[in-house]
């Protein structure tokens, strides 16, 4: 009985090496630039909630970016107040 579970885990361990081995070959040679460029954008706008001084306060924003070949990303983002916040201060403050 030990031998039958020892030659099945030994023929399952087999195939799931098997399973990872590549069928295709590839003979173009790989570099780090590859010939195929792919370039891009994304926008998006966000709005949130929070709590300052104890009043509510409702902050907006955007940011977007200009993502190169997929890997890297520059970009630009803001966010502000949509409701007026008038608060006082401390002293130790001004």
């Amino acid at each position: 009985m030990k031998k039958i579970i020892v030659l099945l885990i030994l023929v399952a361990s087999g195939l799931y090496s098997y399973a990872q081995d590549d069928d295709y070959r590839n003979d173009e040679i790989q570099t780090i630039f590859s010939k195929h460029k792919s370039n891009g954008g994304y926008g998006a706008f966000s709005l949130g909630f929070s709590q300052i001084d104890g009043k509510d306060a409702f902050i907006t924003g955007a940011r977007g970016a200009f993502i190169i070949d997929h890997k890297f990303a520059i970009g630009i983002g803001g966010y502000g107040f949509v409701n007026d916040l008038n608060y006082k201060m401390d002293e130790k403050y001004k």
